[in-house]
């Protein structure tokens, strides 16, 4: 796949089957995000483990619903609704809080767009990383670095939504070109 089609392509997924992802393909994943532009460190942690994906998902439901935040305890009331639909792999992206936001975004879009190359299903998650940012005894297991904080996470895993790879994407009017 090239780079342009599978930008065109990624979708987020929240329909998983529940197959685990090969470790080929994790260890391709993560090599690309730390191929990501960077301007300081990160950590990344790749959950399989499905009693830990279990524990997470769980409390982050219970974060979304006592959040007090409308969105989310309106997506958490849906009837079924799991924060981590399911998937199979959860990579956590974790760097200095202070400065290293940005360095976790690009890493996580990167990961994001070789999933999409691989032809797995991917999502770009934040509440997860809030219940590991609080949660010390679900964050302990990531091995973080000292001041090193949950920033982002990525669900991978195979999916059969059909229209995995297929956007219907209106033209973008949100751009100046100047000069």
């Amino acid at each position: 796949m090239e780079t342009f089609e599978a930008i065109a392509q990624r979708k987020s997924i929240r329909s998983y089957t529940g197959a685990p992802v090969e470790k080929a393909d994790l260890e391709k994943i993560v090599a690309a995000g730390n191929a990501a532009p960077c301007a300081g460190q990160i950590s990344i942690a790749v959950i399989t483990d499905t009693e830990y994906l279990a524990e997470i998902d769980e409390a982050t439901f219970a974060f979304m619903q006592n959040s007090g935040v409308e969105f989310l305890v309106k997506r958490s009331s849906t009837p079924g609704y799991r924060p981590l639909y399911g998937a199979p792999a959860l990579v956590v992206i974790s760097s200095d809080p202070e400065r290293g936001t940005a360095n976790v975004a690009a890493a996580a879009a990167t990961m994001i767009l070789a999933a999409t190359d691989l032809g797995l299903g991917s999502c770009y998650v934040g509440s997860p990383t809030r219940v590991l940012q609080a949660g010390e005894a679900l964050a302990e297991r990531l091995n973080l670095p000292a001041g090193f904080t949950p920033l982002a996470g990525v669900l991978l895993g195979t999916t059969d939504d059909p229209a995995r790879f297929s956007r219907d994407r209106a033209p973008a009017d949100n751009v100046t070109f100047i000069g």
